[in-house]
């Protein structure tokens, strides 16, 4: 299963950041493409497109490193060529990335009447 298209997107609210953590988030965000809009106490985070090399899992990464603590999560949508997408959402806690992965639960198919209301 190789993953077609993903969309990363979230928001995150911290401790407002040291200047030498917003200088660290500034370069990270100057090599990545430009994926990070944030302030001081907040970041929102949207990425979509193909992620072969999960390098957006390594920005996260790094990410995690500077900020340290976080409430929020960035959630990633893979969709596959077949089937249902899945879910990875991220967390960052004491400088750390955590990931969580979430999958669509279907139930029975049932017809439903002419007259549904």
């Amino acid at each position: 299963m190789i993953p077609e298209i993903v969309e990363y997107d979230g928001y995150l609210t911290f401790v407002p950041l040291s200047n030498d953590q917003l200088k660290a988030l500034d370069d990270l965000n100057k090599s990545s493409g430009q994926f990070i809009d944030y302030e001081t106490g907040w970041l929102e985070f949207k990425y979509s497109g193909r992620d072969t090399n999960r390098k957006i899992v390594r920005l996260l990464s790094k990410l995690a490193e500077i900020i340290q603590e976080a409430d929020g999560e960035i959630t990633c949508t893979i969709q596959i060529e077949e089937g249902d997408p899945i879910f990875e959402f991220f967390s960052i806690k004491k400088g750390r990335l955590f990931r969580q992965i979430g999958r669509i639960m279907r139930g029975t198919v049932e017809a439903i009447p002419h007259d549904y209301e």
